[in-house]
Order: C-alpha cells, then structure tokens, then sequence
C-alpha cells in the first residue's frame, strides 16, 4: 500500500481511500542542514531589513527637508 493511503469498509466492501497530501514527517531523514540554512538565511534578512529601515530614515529625512524648504518657497512667494 502507498504512504498514507489506508483501507476502509463502507456498506460492506473494502475500498482504499488515498489521501492527497503527502505525510508531514518521514521517519530517518536528518533535516539539521535545512534548519541551519534557514536560520542563516534568517540572520541574512534580519540584516538586510535592519539595513533598509536605516535607509528608509533617511529618505524620510530628505522628503522632510524638501518638503519645508517647498512650503517656505511657497510662502515667500505669495507674499510677494
């Protein structure tokens, strides 16, 4: 019989049902590697988002500063 497939008796007859889905947990296999290679790529974007944030602060910075200097732009000039 198939991993995961199993036999019923409906009715009075024997019928095999599958399921569709594979088993979650395969006995012997050593995922250790995928575990560590995950957490790595974990730390990598952990980094990479920290390195953004600081990026994003000072865009958000610049926006600020042109912003202002727009807004007394706009003020000096409709005074004249």
């Amino acid at each position: 019989m198939p991993n995961g497939d199993h036999w019923e008796a409906k009715g009075g007859s024997r019928m095999m049902v599958s399921n569709d889905r594979p088993l979650k947990q395969t006995i012997g296999i050593d995922r250790s590697n995928a575990i560590d290679s995950a957490k790595h790529e974990l730390k990598a974007l952990d980094h990479e988002l920290a390195r953004n944030k600081e990026e994003q602060k000072g865009v958000d910075a610049a926006l600020m500063d042109v912003s202002l200097f727009y807004m007394l732009s706009v003020n000096t000039f409709s005074k004249l």
